[in-house]
């Protein structure tokens, strides 16, 4: 009998050996698994933050795009236009697409383009001006490389009013018509 009570021992010792290591086994397959579930959830908040963080990106990038938007469509619908006849005693001022002649007298007038900023002032680039001699009208353009330029402000849809003269000093009789015309503050009205 000694020798099935060793054997059953023996078997019940390596029972208890198998059933510890598989209880190790267990535990440590269950340690990997509670530790891929916390790198699992890790990974999740992650994407969950980036996520959150691309749509308040995609936000402001809305917003910025729609303030160019309302912008850009604000400036079209407030781009002020002017056209017709100003005057003030014999000086006369055309508008018309994007060009204006100024008659100065019967024997001497300016044509250029003029462009509306901040929809309050007028810029008119002289390109010519012409001179009505004995020998009939000459033509002198203006160089390129000098600016001649009269700003108006707008003061309604009947008046504008001379804000500035730039010119180079150099034609003094061009350039004493232009002064004694456009003097600062004198307002021409529509006729």
């Amino acid at each position: 009998m000694e020798g099935k009570i060793n054997i059953s021992t023996i078997f019940l010792a390596l029972s208890l050996i198998v059933i510890v290591f598989m209880g190790v086994y267990i535990y440590k397959i269950n340690n990997k698994k509670v530790e891929e579930i916390q790198k699992s959830q890790e990974l999740q908040n992650q994407v969950s933050d980036l996520n959150n963080s691309l749509n308040s990106l995609q936000e402001k990038i809305d917003k910025i795009s729609n303030t160019i938007n309302n912008n850009s469509s604000s400036n079209n619908e407030n781009k002020t236009t002017i056209s017709g006849t100003y005057k003030y005693e014999n000086t006369s001022i055309s508008f018309l697409n994007d060009k204006f002649n100024i008659r100065l007298d019967d024997y001497s007038s300016l044509d250029g383009s003029y462009e509306i900023t901040d929809s309050k002032t007028i810029v008119c680039t002289i390109s010519s001006h012409t001179a009505n001699n004995p020998d009939g009208p000459q033509t002198i353009d203006t160089p390129q490389n000098e600016k001649w330029v009269i700003t108006f402000n707008i003061i309604d849809n009947n008046s504008i009013e001379v804000k500035d003269v730039s010119v180079p000093d150099r034609e003094i009789e061009i350039i004493i018509g232009i002064y004694n015309q456009f003097v600062k503050g004198r307002i021409y009205s529509i006729q």
